[in-house]
């Protein structure tokens, strides 16, 4: 405790011999013998009415970029010195000269500056930027924060930060020292800076905002929070990248859908070869020999006969069956319209008959699927052969009739019309009447026939849904895309 209590009065008593000294110092000297000011006692010197004022001023040095600012407990002020003057930030120092008011912070003109001792800078002042803007603290030092929205590298090295907070826009600057690349901040960052408060007024706020933040070094910039991803350059990339991948994705859905189609026409192909090179040679071939059966029968009855004959007619009627199977397989190779695929095929049996095919369309085609396609060609090859064969007519008319909510196929003869009481029937034997009607069901359309002795009117309905779907369209487009690449 004694000794504790000798040291405190030592150094009490050292403090006391110091503070004299340097009193006397400053008393022997003609510059210095002037009893300091605070800045406060300097800013009732701006508003005299005289242009100039001497004043001694004590302070601690918070600037020394291209400029002396010098800070105490009550305010700032700048300071004219020559370039050469080597002094640190945080030293003490005492100056004299004269006071001079200036836009922005008030100078000292021909100051003599006298560096007391090496000390610390002042602990900033943490404001926010509408606090900043009020005037209070101009030429104090401060820290601010903002996102930054703009940055500027000038000759000197000088980098220009502008940053906006709330509705204000300032500008922190940085001389003489440059900041790392990889230390500078993004655009669109949260961004801490410290350094002397600086007002702009008339043009110059423009340029750069309602107050400067004259910073020291690189490490008054301080990155509080990194600039989001969702930058307005960033989304448009990603748009772009979006836009990009939805195209491959379409280019490999339409090449699959091309492959697929590649797949079915071939498996058709083979079909139709197969069904040509097995059961329609070998229905000719049962005929044949049916027709030599008949010719070398030596004993004949009226019951064998009609066997012979029905045979043959069944023989006949699936080998047609078979030679249209195949020409519905290779019509449909083609992928053309319904009404072109329709009178391509019908042109078949029209022209050994010597029979007028006319094919009318109404509305704008709309696709169908591959089973819709393949019933509705059927039905139009069985009533236009069962035409050729009963009704002795001499024109047949094909109507499609494309509505918004179904469909319409009619066929319209002027031949002689029959009895639909008396029709044959698939137990006859005929598959005429029976099978249409099989067909219609199995794609859920309604089917109708109406004959008198003007002709026969047979009629399909089928009901529609809308083509909204994006299938609809690639279905369509990957059918014209593998058409064109099948005839080059």
């Amino acid at each position: 405790m004694i000794f504790q209590r000798r040291s405190d009065f030592f150094y009490a008593a050292l403090r006391t011999v110091s503070v004299l000294l340097l009193r006397l110092v400053c008393a022997t000297s003609p510059v210095f013998a002037e009893e300091p000011s605070t800045l406060t006692s300097v800013r009732s010197l701006l508003d005299d009415s005289r242009p100039q004022s001497q004043i001694v001023l004590r302070g601690t040095v918070t600037y020394n970029n291209r400029q002396l600012i010098v800070q105490d407990q009550t305010g700032a002020i700048a300071v004219d010195i020559p370039a050469n003057t080597n002094l640190n930030l945080g030293d003490e120092v005492e100056v004299h000269g004269q006071l001079e008011k200036r836009a922005g912070i008030p100078i000292i003109r021909n100051a003599t500056v006298q560096d007391l001792w090496a000390g610390s800078t002042p602990l900033p002042l943490a404001m926010t930027a509408d606090e900043a803007a009020e005037g209070a603290y101009n030429g104090m030092l401060v820290s601010t924060e903002g996102r930054l929205i703009k940055i500027t590298s000038e000759a000197g090295p000088r980098l220009r930060l502008t940053m906006e907070s709330g509705s204000q826009l300032f500008t922190c600057v940085l001389d003489g020292d440059p900041v790392p690349d990889a230390s500078t901040p993004d655009v669109g960052a949260t961004v801490r800076c410290t350094g002397v408060l600086a007002l702009e007024q008339g043009a110059d706020a423009l340029n750069t905002g309602t107050f400067l933040i004259l910073m020291r070094n690189r490490h008054d910039v301080r990155i509080l929070a990194a600039a989001p991803w969702w930058t307005p350059r960033h989304l448009i990339f990603l748009f772009l990248l979006l836009l990009v991948l939805v195209w491959i994705g379409y280019r490999m859905h339409l090449r699959n859908i091309r492959a697929r189609m590649s797949m079915i026409l071939d498996e058709r192909s083979r079909i139709a070869r197969e069904i040509h090179d097995t059961l329609a040679q070998g229905f000719a071939g049962i005929a044949l020999q049916l027709q030599g059966l008949e010719r070398t029968m030596e004993k004949r009855s009226a019951s064998t006969d009609a066997h012979l004959a029905m045979a043959l007619q069944m023989v006949r009627r699936s080998r047609a069956e078979a030679h249209r199977s195949i020409a519905t397989l290779r019509t449909l190779h083609s992928y053309q319209n319904l009404a072109a695929m329709t009178e391509r095929l019908l042109k078949q049996l029209t022209q050994p008959a010597h029979l007028s095919l006319i094919v009318e369309q109404h509305g704008v085609a709309r696709p169908f699927s591959d089973e819709v396609t393949t019933q509705v060609l059927r039905i139009s090859q069985e009533a236009v052969a069962n035409i050729i064969e009963h009704a002795r007519a001499a024109t047949v008319t094909v109507s499609f009739d494309y509505q918004s909510t179904n469909f319409a196929l009619t066929i319209a003869d002027d031949g002689m019309g029959f009895d639909l009481e008396h029709a044959k029937s698939l137990a006859d034997g005929h598959f005429g009447i029976a099978g249409m009607r099989e067909r219609a069901t199995q794609i859920g359309a309604e089917f109708f026939i109406e004959s008198s002795a003007q002709g026969t009117r047979l009629s399909l309905l089928l009901p529609l849904r809308p083509m909204h779907s994006l299938r609809d369209r690639l279905r369509m487009r990957g059918r014209h895309s593998t058409h064109v690449a099948s005839q080059e």
